[in-house]
């Protein structure tokens, strides 16, 4: 009946917190003062009034000596909210109070037993914020500060109390004990000098008793404000009120400024009607004539309607201390006049006690509304609804309690009241620690079986460990006080480490138990215990280890519930009322506080009978009560559900445990069957119809209008884990209520079934089809309930789904959102009101937990928040797959799938739900509505879900394939939605967009490219999709991609762009992008374009702001590359030039040709040359006429105007396909121009595009000369600048015995070789000296300096002579350069002849073979006589043996030999008259070869004129 009556809810943010801070308080109080136990209090206070803070609760409770106090708000998540003050010596009474002023002022005042204290503090605050108030309180500067208290003076001992707040003021009212009523008044804590006053209230006093009076001993007491005073003379402040009910049942009120009492008191004796009530003796004994004495026990409470108050007075009757029944009494204050207006009574257990009544109004009538007048009628919209509720409790021991509650409408004005239902039981939540009362059911007619109530978990015997880990860890179960203290006694506080755990910090809890688990003391403690067992002992370490952690769990679980039924007590009802936004009775207990739900209107007045007369002083005419019948039916048919549930609960934890991997025996009995249940229960005729209309309204509530639309009515207003926890117990109570409800109901229907079966009735009607509605909702509730049971890990705590769902304000948003009927749905919104929300946001989130809504919110949130494990969990055991829904439930495993890396699975189930989605199945596009990754609108009024189309349905696939990373799966859904969906579809482009992404970041270049060209429709966006491919490439190297790949028509493009970023990109950069497009062009062998390219990077790097020897070197090669590629074109192609094999460029040309970036009177295109162009086969380059003023025959000239040419005015490089081109177009343009402008035919050619061509020879020249420059740059002993003219380059490279750039300078520009090879060969020698010397550090030096730079023509193998080689090696590379030039040779001998040495037989040989006339000269200068005429010696030797016919032609350097003849002769004459032996001897060497020279001649002389003669001879006779 808990769905009927409503039921206590606990909830997970309801769990006292342990105190952040604790402020102690020195009391100073007698030691006698704790001899008697206090009763614990508690309450929770909110304000209403207060503009900033209207959103917080406090909950207090009063234990002992200590105050706890937790922070609580209706819109957001408090942290650190919690306060303990400790009253030293001294317990708290009930009748704390706290209150926050319009100011901003906290008061707190606590009533002890040995005084009264009150704390002020003044709250900062800007407005409302999710900061705690308790956590701002500073103990020095605020709270003790502004701490006053008032010592009691009375003798008794006080039990209660009561508190009025007032700007600065404070009237407490206590009852001790003894029946004695005291007031005390607080003066203003502004006010130092102002005192505190205590006063009895009520004595008679002497005189009084003198008279006939006596004192009433008072058993409760309350104060109140009183807000329409009665203000007399000589009273200048508003007084209270303090009303207070004896012992013998006399309501009466004082007011404590005059401590007059009131007027009017009321005896409520006289409200007590007849009673049939009976003793246990009087019940046993017939004859017992005498009746026991009755005991009444009374309560009062005061409430404000208004500016009057409303008084509640509880009775408990006692005859022989048993309860027999309970009454309240209902009275109102009005012009300081006590009313009595209305009684209520009701039986209880004998063993239960009043121990708290609380009244919250549930309906506030509108102040327009119509008056009563003399009518019979009652008046609800006039009338004010009040919920009043009862707290009984038994025996402490098993601190067992109850709930009962009443539900009335009160006309203020006319006293009227209504009975909206009567007294009902609310269903107290069912404990961990509850052991459960044993109820029997009846099977059969002879089958009687006795079953327990279960817990709020199912466990047996043979449950798993994850089953009791999900258990002791989750959070709506235990707290986690609980939790860590019962590991601590468990692990016996494992070596003190559970100190460092935090509270709340679930995450390092569960690593702590862990370790524990695998620690030594866990070993001696339950593995060595465990081990006793024989059957463990002989079975394997992994089955002994795997008992002793179920040991352990089992153990932990028994301690968390001894430590939460040790903590577990009732302490109070306390009401939350904010007006008519906040509506909550709560129950204060000792470990958490409940809300208690609300009772349903609709299934009262359906159980309920009417017109039931009462005596007119105890109840109004009319009233609702009960069906007694009715109830004790559904009572009896409940028993049957809760053992069905039972069963469920025991299937579904045997099943969880099997799939942990228990062994499970085969249970007989099917636990989803219930077709039988309650088939022999006996329902009378008349009460068929009342069941039959009671599953007819239950169905109603329980499914829900699919058609109508899905949206949030109203605005978030609340939040918080407070709201969301709330929310979230509201759900799974709704839920679970509705299946016991549900199973209820269908009992009752078999039984119907059966007794018509019995009487032969074959046509059920109703019967049958509500049947077949409520098998249906236990089907759609079962399965939701366990899916809101699964166990899931948010912050490393364990909770339910149905907590988790709500666990944010997202998930709350979300709930209320999807599930809603929108603000249409609603016949009211009210946006302020919490109740509503509540009520708005839980029947929401059933509807969309629901699968009959095809909603399916849980699994959306679940995909939301990527708890993909748990999603599969649900999807393949907790949820049934109906036609409906199976294709959204597929498409959900595919993203379950996705989430836990089973890519094929997943892209399987996506493939599999495509048809579905085509046919308009609601719930797959529901599904696919939610998921989008972009935003879907259509047209106002229609539905987005009939207007989903194949493109969203691959894009919700792709993103949550792309998500987790399964490029192929995502590449495989993009290529089909291209090849499916139109061009022209929008979401083409994002489809193509996301496979582009994935096959750049694949690196597939050619895929992504492809994709490109297919799917781009325009040409500017086909572009830039080319650019961002470039870019893209570029940005992670690869180069070689870029070169290779065929871009199609698009080369010029790519070309284009690569050139724009290459100049923009600074020419220092080690990789730069003209070496990129200078690949591009040679993997396309186009070698022109390319040449073209590398000079145009070279003249890039002249624009460098600073010229580095970096930068240099890299123009060096740029030129080095453009005169290999300049070969390269020069080579005649292999192959004949066909159709088939076409030859693009024209080999016999090698010059380059490029725009002129606009001087205009460098070169001028002949324009009829340049637009005739061949339109053959073979396409040849058109001739061009240019001006060269300067000769490009002089090798000099042409080299210096070259060099100037190019540095000065070529900046940006153009292949010559490209100029031509653009010289066509131009061409073309003007052509147009002629014949719309008739006086644009004298057009000057001067205006048209100038060229500029680049020679082999030109270009080889700048890289010579660069090339000696950066030589230059880098040697170790040139500092400074290197020159720009070849002749001062020339001289410097020598200087600087860097003699290989020096060859190629001189080879190149035509320099005298003769300085050069002069140094080179003087360097030689300079080694060898070193070396004859001695010296050979300095001579090893010289030869690893120069001789190591200059070893290009060097082919030996290194060794000692490596200078000699590179000597050699320059002088055969000088003779394979100018076979005809002698110079070379004369420099390196001039080397030797000018240190006197002798020319090295190579040289002499080579030198004496190749220009002997030189030879001789160069001797000759040298005075080198000896060797000049031995050299004379051969060649004339040579000549002779030529003349061997007459006519053979000979030839001798006559001048050369003649000069050294007479030279020698003279030389032989200084050298004879000096003296020394020396020159004697060298004259007669020098003289002894002149002679031989001369026999020599004359031989070669005699024989020529013997020749001679012999020819005329011949002539003469032939």
């Amino acid at each position: 009946m808990e769905l009927v009556y409503g039921s206590e809810i606990s909830f997970s943010d309801g769990f006292a917190f342990k105190p952040c801070r604790t402020f102690v308080i020195n009391t100073n109080a007698a030691l006698h003062t704790n001899i008697f136990e206090t009763k614990p209090s508690g309450g929770v206070a909110t304000f209403p009034h207060s503009q900033n803070h209207a959103d917080r609760i406090f909950v207090w409770r009063a234990i002992g000596q200590k105050l706890y106090i937790e922070e609580r708000s209706l819109l957001f998540t408090i942290s650190d909210g919690s306060l303990c003050i400790d009253f030293t010596r001294s317990s708290i009474i009930p009748g704390t109070s706290i209150t926050i002023s319009d100011e901003g002022v906290m008061s707190i005042v606590v009533p002890t037993a040995s005084a009264v204290h009150r704390f002020y503090t003044r709250l900062a605050s800007k407005g409302r914020d999710t900061f705690s108030i308790l956590a701002r309180i500073k103990e020095d500067d605020d709270f003790r500060r502004f701490h006053t208290s008032h010592p009691l003076s009375i003798a008794g001992r006080p039990i209660r109390a009561s508190v009025t707040h007032h700007s600065s003021r404070n009237t407490i009212s206590y009852v001790t004990a003894e029946g004695q009523l005291v007031a005390v008044t607080m003066a203003s804590y502004t006010d130092p000098n102002e005192k505190h006053e205590e006063f009895v209230i009520g004595e008679v006093g002497l005189f009084g008793k003198l008279l006939g009076g006596t004192d009433r001993r008072v058993a409760d007491a309350c104060v109140m404000k009183n807000l329409r005073p009665m203000v007399p003379r000589g009273v200048s402040t508003q007084s209270d009120i303090v009303y207070a009910v004896s012992r013998d049942g006399w309501v009466q009120g004082w007011n404590v400024e005059t401590r007059k009492e009131l007027s009017t008191s009321v005896d409520l004796n006289k409200y007590i009607p007849p009673t049939n009530y009976k003793s246990q003796k009087e019940e046993d004994d017939e004859e017992y004539k005498e009746p026991e004495p009755r005991e009444m026990f009374y309560s009062i409470k005061a409430y404000t309607f208004d500016i009057d108050t409303l008084l509640i007075v509880g009775c408990d009757t006692l005859i022989g201390g048993k309860c027999i029944g309970m009454r309240i009494h209902i009275l109102k204050v009005v012009d300081q006049s006590i009313q009595h207006i209305q009684s209520y009574e009701t039986q209880i257990k004998p063993d239960e006690r009043l121990v708290d009544l609380e009244l919250i109004q549930t309906y506030f009538p509108p102040e327009d509304s119509a008056e009563l007048n003399t009518s019979d009628v009652f008046n609800h919209a006039a009338a004010a609804q009040f919920s009043l509720t009862t707290l009984l409790k038994s025996s402490s021991a098993n601190k067992s309690y109850s709930m009962k509650r009443l539900t009335f409408g009160l006309n203020w004005k006319t006293g009227q009241t209504y009975t909206e239902f009567d007294w009902h039981t609310v269903n107290q939540f069912v404990s961990t620690s509850a052991k459960g009362e044993p109820q029997t059911i009846l099977n059969s007619e002879e089958d009687v079986e006795t079953v327990v109530s279960e817990r709020p978990y199912n466990l047996s015997a043979d449950s798993s460990v994850q089953t009791l880990v999900d258990v002791c860890f989750d959070t709506d179960l235990f707290s986690f006080d609980i939790v860590f203290r019962a590991v601590q006694i468990v692990t016996d506080n494992f070596r003190g480490a559970l100190a460092q755990i935090r509270t709340n910090h679930w995450a390092d809890f569960g690593k702590l138990v862990d370790t524990y688990l695998t620690s030594v003391e866990f070993h001696r403690k339950f593995q060595q215990k465990t081990d006793k067992s024989i059957r463990l002992r002989l079975a394997g370490a992994q089955e002994t280890t795997s008992s002793s952690v179920r040991d352990f769990w089992w153990t932990l679980l028994r301690a968390c519930e001894e430590l939460d039924f040790a903590a577990r007590g009732v302490i109070a009802l306390s009401p939350i009322q904010i007006g008519g936004d906040v509506r909550i009775m709560t129950v204060v207990h000792r470990d958490r506080f409940t809300v208690l739900g609300d009772h349903n209107v609709d299934f009262m007045d359906t159980i309920s009978t009417e017109t039931i007369p009462k005596p007119e002083y105890v109840e109004e005419k009319y009233r609702k009560v009960p069906d007694d019948q009715f109830v004790d039916l559904i009572e009896e048919a409940s028993k049957f559900a809760e053992h069905r549930v039972f069963l469920m609960n025991r299937e579904r934890a045997r099943q969880t445990s099997a799939k942990d991997g228990v062994i499970l025996d085969a249970d007989d009995e099917n636990a989803y069957d219930y077709s039988l249940d309650g088939r022999f229960i006996v329902i009378k005729d008349a009460l068929v119809p009342s069941i039959v209309n009671l599953t007819a309204v239950f169905v109603q509530a329980s499914t829900f209008d699919n058609s109508k639309p899905f949206g949030d009515p109203s605005q978030q207003v609340f939040g918080g884990t407070f709201t969301q926890s709330l929310v979230a117990a509201n759900i799974r109570i709704t839920v679970e209520s509705r299946v016991r409800f549900a199973l209820t109901l269908q009992c009752l229907l078999n039984a119907i079934s059966e007794k018509k079966n019995r009487a032969g009735i074959l046509e059920f009607g109703d019967v049958e089809a509500l049947s077949c509605e409520l098998r249906e909702i236990i089907r759609v509730y079962r399965e939701l309930s366990e899916q809101l049971d699964l166990k899931i890990v948010k912050s490393g705590a364990k909770m339910s789904i149905a907590t988790w769902l709500t666990s944010d304000n997202e998930g709350l948003v979300m709930m209320k959102r999807e599930g809603g009927y929108g603000r249409q749905g609603y016949e009211e919104i009210r946006e302020g009101d919490f109740n509503w929300f509540v009520g708005v946001t839980t029947d929401a989130a059933v509807r969309a937990l629901l699968s009959t809504s095809e909603v399916l919110v849980l699994l959306r949130r679940l995909v939301v928040m990527k708890q993909y494990r748990t999603l599969l969990t649900i999807l393949n055991s907790y949820i049934s797959e109906t036609r409906a829904l199976k294709p959204a439930i597929t498409f959900y495993r595919g993203i379950g799938y996705s989430g836990t890396e089973h890519p094929a699975k997943a892209l399987n189930a996506f493939q599999s739900c495509m048809d579905a989605f085509n046919a308009g199945n609601v719930a797959l596009r529901k599904a696919i509505f939610f998921l989008l990754p972009k935003r879907f609108t259509v047209e106002r009024g229609r539905d987005p879900i009939e207007y989903l189309t194949p493109a969203e349905y691959f894009l919700t696939v792709i993103r949550f394939l792309q998500e987790h990373g399964h490029t192929e799966e995502v590449c495989s859904v993009a290529m089909r939605a291209i090849d499916t969906l139109p061009s022209e579809n929008e979401s083409l482009q994002i489809i193509s967009n996301t496979l582009f992404t994935l096959l750049t970041s694949r690196r597939d270049w050619f895929k992504a490219l492809k994709l490109v060209l297919k799917t781009t429709l325009r040409s500017e966006t086909r572009r830039a999709s080319i650019c961002e491919l470039l870019t893209l490439m570029l940005s992670v190297g690869e180069w070689e991609a870029i070169a290779t790949l065929k871009f199609g028509n698009h080369d010029q493009a790519v070309e284009d762009w690569l050139r724009d970023a290459a100049l923009r990109q600074s020419p220092s950069e080690k990789r730069h992008y003209f070496e990129l497009l200078y690949s591009f062009h040679l993997a396309r062998k186009d070698f022109r374009t390319a040449a073209c390219t590398m000079y145009e990077f070279a003249r890039h790097i002249e624009s460098a702001v600073q010229m580095t020897p970096e930068l240099l070197k890299k123009k060096r090669d740029c030129l080095a590359a453009v005169v290999n590629l300049q070969q390269v074109i020069g080579m005649e192609p292999d192959e004949e030039i066909t159709e088939e094999n076409p030859h693009f460029d024209d080999w016999t040309d090698t010059n380059l040709v490029f725009p002129e970036p606009g001087e205009e009177d460098e070169y001028i295109l002949d324009t009829e040359q340049n637009s005739a162009e061949s339109t053959g086969k073979k396409q040849k380059m058109p001739e061009i006429h240019l001006d060269l003023t300067n000769g490009t025959n002089s090798r000099d000239n042409s080299s210096d105007s070259g060099n100037e040419q190019f540095e000065a005015n070529v900046m940006k490089a153009r292949q010559l396909a490209l100029a031509l081109e653009a010289q066509k177009k131009q061409q073309q343009e003007m052509d147009m121009d002629e014949i719309t402008d008739s006086n644009s035919n004298e057009k000057s050619l001067s205006k048209r595009r100038k060229l500029v061509v680049l020679s082999e020879k030109d270009v080889r020249d700048e890289w010579i000369l660069c090339s000696a420059r950066v030589d230059l740059l880098t040697s170790d002993q040139f500092k400074g600048v290197p020159p720009t003219k070849f002749d001062e380059l020339y001289t410097l490279l020598i200087q600087n015995l860097l003699f290989d750039s020096a060859f190629d300078l001189a080879r190149q520009f035509g320099l005298n070789s003769t300085p050069l090879f002069y140094a080179v060969t003087r360097e030689a020698i300079m080694i060898d000296a070193l070396r004859d010397t001695l010296e050979m550090e300095a001579a090893g030096t010289h030869q690893a300096g120069w001789v190591r730079l200059n070893r290009r023509h060097c082919v030996s193998v290194s060794s000692s002579e490596d200078h000699w080689a590179v000597v050699r090696g320059l002088v055969s590379a000088a003779e394979a350069e100018w076979p005809a030039d002698s110079r070379p040779l004369r420099g390196a001998a001039e080397a030797f002849l000018a240190y006197q040495l002798n020319v090295p037989f190579w040289l002499h040989d080579l030198y004496e073979t190749k220009d002997a006339n030189d030879y001789l000269r160069c001797l000759a200068d040298y005075e080198s006589y000896a060797v000049g005429l031995q050299v004379i010696g051969e060649i004339v030797e040579k000549e002779t043996l030529k003349l061997t016919q007459p006519n053979v032609r000979t030839w001798l350097p006559y001048g050369v030999i003649d000069e050294i003849m007479i030279q020698s002769a003279t030389w032989i004459r200084k050298k004879a008259a000096t003296g020394t032996p020396e020159d004697e001897m060298s004259a007669t060497e020098v003289a002894t070869l002149r002679k031989a020279a001369d026999q020599k001649l004359m031989i070669y002389f005699r024989k020529m004129e013997d020749f001679e003669h012999a020819q005329k001879m011949s002539n003469r006779f032939f």
